[in-house]
């Protein structure tokens, strides 16, 4: 190299060494949103963001957060956090189903409020709940009414009610008969005001059980495939890959995320098909699911490492200003990367657009 140009390219290093040194020190905190379904709702500090997970969500205030996560099917998870400027940390959230899933041989029987159901190789989804079962030759389900005790209550104050207005009108029925003409009715009466006032709140609660055993009707489908499938799909793919067989690998992890697009493997799947597409010189391929890691599934464990592999190949392209913008979008808190190395890096990039790299 030419001993000016070597001169000038130390000078430059020196004059931008600063900026880029503080354009790595931790700005707004930040946090990775993981969940157990993706595709969630995001409530953070009571609003609801555009976002949904795996998010890595920037530009946080320092602090206790309070964080409310949704999916269609699921109960809400309420969860709170605290981020600091010096770490990126990872919430991981499972939300539970909000109903029962329930699998029989194909030769059994279920008997619920809505009638016989043959199980034949289906499965039920009941809502959360509390239920009854009874075995014999078919399975008994019973949903528990949450105020069957007060129905029960209700029911039987009702009825002592009317026995006793019964009664009692009968009592007058004779007094008044033998000649008693000024017999008072007065409690008479009070009793069949009682029961009338006792009739519609019984209405009421026959209403809501019966309500309440429409809306505990089974959803039925056919059974899924085994649960396990994708995970069998991911180890299977990731062992080929660490044997250097990536003619096997490829087409298992490209059938993860084809019939699992929900999984939460997938994400790590789309990074490795990543990598075996770079390794097979298919840059660009490779560029767009490095791309669909970094800014679609955002997961700590691959967020950097992807952005990191499309600042090199913009730069191998010739495209240091795309480079650039994904280094400044690395949050560097794994300890992966050497921060020393991705400054020089900058530099270089910054000394290739011929202009200073501001923060």
């Amino acid at each position: 190299m030419n001993p000016m140009k070597r001169v000038r390219t130390f000078l430059l290093f020196l004059l931008l060494s600063p900026l880029v040194g503080w354009a790595q020190v931790p700005g707004a905190p930040s946090v990775f949103l993981d969940t157990d379904p993706m595709g969630s709702r995001i409530f953070l500090d009571g609003k609801l963001l555009p976002d949904r997970t795996p998010a890595l969500l920037r530009g946080l205030s320092a602090g206790p957060h309070e964080l409310v996560i949704w999916h269609e099917g699921f109960l809400r998870s309420n969860q709170k956090f605290v981020v600091a400027a010096d770490a990126v940390p990872t919430v991981q959230v499972s939300l539970s189903p909000d109903s029962a899933v329930l699998a029989f041989p194909a030769d059994g029987q279920i008997v619920d409020p809505q009638g016989n159901h043959v199980t034949d190789g289906k499965q039920f989804r009941y809502p959360a709940g509390t239920y009854q079962f009874t075995t014999g030759d078919s399975l008994h389900l019973t949903p528990v009414f949450p105020d069957e005790g007060l129905l029960t209550a209700a029911g039987w104050g009702l009825l002592a009610l009317f026995g006793a207005a019964v009664v009692s009108t009968g009592s007058d029925v004779y007094h008044i008969s033998t000649g008693w003409q000024d017999h008072p009715s007065e409690i008479t009466a009070a009793l069949w005001l009682s029961t009338l006032f006792e009739l519609p709140w019984y209405g009421s609660l026959l209403g809501r059980k019966a309500k309440f055993q429409r809306d505990t009707a089974p959803s039925v489908t056919a059974l899924p495939q085994p649960l396990d499938r994708a995970q069998a799909l991911f180890d299977r793919g990731e062992a080929a890959l660490q044997a250097g067989q990536l003619d096997q690998a490829e087409p298992l992890l490209a059938r993860l995320v084809k019939e699992f697009p929900d999984s939460r493997l997938t994400p790590g799947a789309w990074f490795r098909l990543a990598r075996i597409h770079l390794i097979a010189g298919r840059r660009d391929l490779a560029l767009g699911e490095y791309r669909l890691v970094a800014e679609t599934y955002p997961q700590a464990a691959t967020y950097d490492r992807a952005r990191k592999a499309l600042a090199d190949l913009y730069e191998a392209a010739g495209e240091p200003g795309k480079a650039l913008e994904n280094l400044d979008l690395m949050v560097l808190r794994d300890g992966f990367f050497d921060k020393a190395d991705i400054t020089a890096q900058k530099v270089r990039l910054s000394a290739a657009q011929g202009v200073p790299h501001a923060p």
